[in-house]
């Protein structure tokens, strides 16, 4: 290598930081660990040169998803870095997610080097392919030595970074540089002084410049497609469904073309679309009956409803994917698939003159948001549905959401109207319960605004040792919301729930536990407070700076009783 004053694994660390750095990477997440010890010193004196943001974790689960949620509200590549063993397999369920939802994340996973592979070396196992088809790119780094050239390491870094953004295939994702290290892994005093300097006297230098010519790869132009567009766009008694990420054109389109659209919370566009969807495909037959046409965005995940429509035979089924990902299919009976969104649909066209079918839509969303707001009034049962409006309601105080998967999310999706936009993520790459407290303080640690998670017990469970040390970073404010009806309640909902065999159904599904939520939080150094549904939104509208968790208690059995109630009232409404 060209600098002989550095070990050779300390000169790789910093060529590793400084292209990453210079190809737009300012979050960098460390475990602590021997093996990685190269790339923390280096990251320690790319954070005092103030060209990194690093971020300790102790549990690289934690991390991963800390990294995961940094990706996701900056659309950068966020870096993780973890030593050698089961600490990278940690990693697996945040790259999993990352993959399915398409997240650019970097691994830098450290690892003995290949002649202490497979000889019983401590810490040591097959690293490579241990995430599977899951990663864009891996590669495995050799322990460089002292005639290893910087442009061999400076390269597989841009190719990394140019993988985890999905240039030339628009298909963003985790990428894994599995990087070898060979003692010495630690610095003298000297040669740390040389490393702080390499970081603040030298101005970024691309290795290889990643350009990307056309601002909008993911879209259809030309005339080659319009006959078949203006096939689509023909039928009225079409319904728009935005899942998970999908783009602004799903309600530009559905605007101009006087479709409803129905709007999965994490597509960033309920404020926009028909409240309470799946209840009304659920209650309004008459008008249901009447689809002919789903044009479907993103990836639609959380309701029976949803899939029941998309795989109905009698309704052309047109779903629309950015041009590198999956598209979604499960019933496998798209008649059509657009790779890209038309030019067009993005355009501020004339409404339709005629807007009869969306205007029924409205008009059926009106009348289930009387219903609900009359049981509310009625019966405090219906505590899930109070909370899920007080929620909606506060996003003029604070429009950034983490919602938790489970009962939370739907509860969100059946029972509140947006009375204005609002940007909520959630992990529904996979929809697992995992990483969603770490998630959260990723997204809140980058986008440095207010911000709000909401989640049942058994989420903010799995996940309770993000809290580990989160209090520290005073830019960071964060409410979490802890919906505790006592375990894993949404499977009363599903079929388990009515098997019939209680004493079965409470062991093996809803997992009731005894942990107190306040001393849990008290052990983390995690403000904690207890509320009811009523009084939520005064809590949120003065809640105070820093970490807080506000735990709402409910009764499972209540909410069983208050759907067969909202049931039968909306049967009666809607017949």
């Amino acid at each position: 290598m060209t600098n002989l004053n550095l070990p050779p694994s300390l000169r790789a660390a910093q060529l590793i930081l400084q292209e990453l750095i210079a190809q737009g990477v300012r979050h960098v997440v460390l475990s602590p660990g021997s093996r990685s010890a190269p790339l923390a010193y280096a990251a320690y004196c790319a954070m005092q040169a103030g060209k990194l943001d690093v971020h300790v974790k102790i549990d690289e689960r934690s991390a991963g998803f800390f990294a995961l949620g940094l990706a996701k509200a900056s659309g950068v590549p966020a870096a993780v870095v973890t030593t050698s063993g089961t600490a990278v397999a940690n990693l697996h369920p945040a790259v999993l997610e990352a993959h399915h939802s398409c997240v650019p994340m970097i691994v830098l996973s450290a690892d003995r080097p290949h002649e202490l592979r497979g000889t019983g070396a401590n810490q040591t196992t097959e690293q490579m392919g241990m995430f599977g088809a899951a990663t864009r790119l891996a590669v495995d780094l050799p322990a460089p030595h002292a005639q290893t050239s910087d442009a061999s390491v400076l390269a597989v870094v841009t190719r990394a970074v140019a993988a985890a953004k999905g240039l030339g295939t628009n298909h963003r994702g985790p990428v894994q540089l599995n990087c070898g290290f060979a003692d010495p892994l630690a610095p003298t005093a000297e040669q740390l002084g040389q490393l702080q300097s390499a970081f603040t006297q030298a101005a970024p230098v691309v290795h290889t410049q990643l350009l990307r010519f056309g601002a909008h790869q993911d879209r259809i132009t030309g005339e080659s497609a319009a006959p078949q567009i203006a096939s689509i766009e023909s039928e009225p008694y079409t319904v728009v469904i935005a899942g998970d990420t999908a783009p602004a054109a799903a309600g530009q389109v559905a605007r101009s073309q006087g479709w409803p659209l129905l709007a999965e919370p994490s597509s960033t566009l309920a404020d926009q679309g028909i409240a309470h969807g799946p209840l009304i495909l659920d209650h309004a037959g008459d008008l249901v009956d009447q689809i002919k046409q789903v044009i479907v965005f993103g990836r639609p995940t959380l309701t029976r409803q949803i899939q029941r429509l998309m795989a109905n035979p009698a309704v052309k089924l047109v779903v629309v994917t950015d041009s590198g990902a999956p598209f979604v299919d499960p019933s496998r009976t798209a008649d059509a698939v657009l790779f890209g969104v038309p030019d067009r649909w993005y355009e501020a066209r004339p409404a339709v003159e005629d807007t009869t079918w969306a205007d029924a839509w409205v008009a059926t969303a009106t009348t289930v948001t009387q219903v609900l707001a009359q049981l509310r009034r009625e019966d405090d049962t219906f505590a899930p549905q109070t909370i899920a409006q007080h929620l909606a309601d506060s996003v003029g105080q604070v429009n950034l959401l983490m919602v938790g998967s489970s009962s939370v999310i739907r509860d969100l999706d059946l029972y509140a109207t947006w009375p204005g936009p609002a940007q909520i993520y959630a992990n529904r790459g996979l929809a697992g319960i995992d990483g969603t407290i770490s998630t959260a303080l990723g997204i809140a640690t980058a986008v440095r605004r207010p911000m709000r998670a909401i989640m049942g017990d058994l989420t903010f469970l799995h996940d309770a040792g993000g809290l580990l040390n989160a209090g520290q970073d005073q830019g960071v404010n964060l409410d979490i919301i802890v919906v505790n009806d006592g375990g894993g309640a949404i499977f009363a909902g599903l079929e388990h729930g009515r098997a019939g065999n209680p004493a079965l159904f409470e062991q093996m599904f809803t997992t009731p536990h005894t942990a107190d939520i306040e001393k849990l939080c008290a052990g983390y150094g995690i403000a904690h407070q207890k509320v009811s549904p009523s009084n939520l939104a005064e809590v949120l509208e003065h809640a105070p700076q820093g970490i807080n968790v506000i735990e709402i208690s409910l009764d499972s059995a209540a909410r069983k009783t208050a759907q067969e109630r909202l049931k039968l009232a909306l049967s009666n409404a809607l017949a």
